[in-house]
């Protein structure tokens, strides 16, 4: 997918949504919601069997513990951040791979995957707590640098690794960050402006004075 193209919708599982209430996908749109408004901690299976209107017994089908259902969810922003790994692993830099990173970096951190890293950001305790028996899944640091790597050219110095990764940093944390100042924003304008900053942040000082000057 090219960043100009947009995905199917999906529920945060990673499937098509518009499933019947109750199923799996179902499950996980009301966990990644309670999860985020009142804590990991602070939700219950109960809960989320009430609201799907479902038994417990039914939601074991799908989920035996809070913590598989964590794990689901997490999965679904690994796998996305992978894909995007694998996908720069077999790209050369260049200008032309550079526009694309980071297009699919603003897509990703805009699209689904936001309520998932906004969750994860609200339960960073518990995800603390958990991270040593999941280390199989991979570091998301390592995942982010062979995001980077594309964007530093070779021989690049110490300043341009910086710049690489604080500029797909921007973006990620950027639009987390701002996800209250979001309501009435367009979303074009929403790509538009995490991609004019993460631009500015790759440029050096020198750069950035030729361009003002040019304007």
């Amino acid at each position: 997918m090219t960043a100009g193209e947009s995905a199917p919708a999906t529920a945060p599982g990673g499937h098509r949504a518009g499933r019947p209430q109750g199923t799996r996908e179902q499950i996980l749109e009301v966990a990644l919601r309670r999860f985020t408004e009142q804590g990991y901690n602070g939700t219950s299976l109960r809960e989320i069997a009430e609201e799907l209107g479902v038994t417990k017994a039914a939601l074991y089908y799908h989920f035996r513990t809070k913590e598989q259902i964590l794990q689901s969810l997490l999965s679904t922003l690994q796998e996305q951040l992978r894909a995007l790994a694998d996908w720069a692993d077999r790209q050369e830099p260049g200008e032309a791979t550079r526009e694309e990173l980071l297009g699919r970096t603003v897509d990703l951190a805009l699209g689904p995957a936001s309520r998932v890293m906004a969750m994860a950001q609200q339960n960073q305790n518990v995800l603390r707590e958990l991270a040593p028996e999941h280390e199989q899944d991979g570091p998301p640091i390592e995942l982010f640098q062979r995001i980077i790597a594309p964007l530093l050219p070779p021989g690049a110095g110490y300043e341009e690794a910086v710049r690489a990764r604080t500029a797909v940093f921007s973006i990620v944390a950027g639009t987390l960050l701002s996800r209250d100042l979001q309501g009435d924003v367009d979303p074009d304008e929403r790509r538009a402006v995490a991609l004019r900053i993460a631009h500015d942040v790759l440029r050096s000082p020198a750069a950035r004075g030729r361009r003002r000057a040019a304007d």
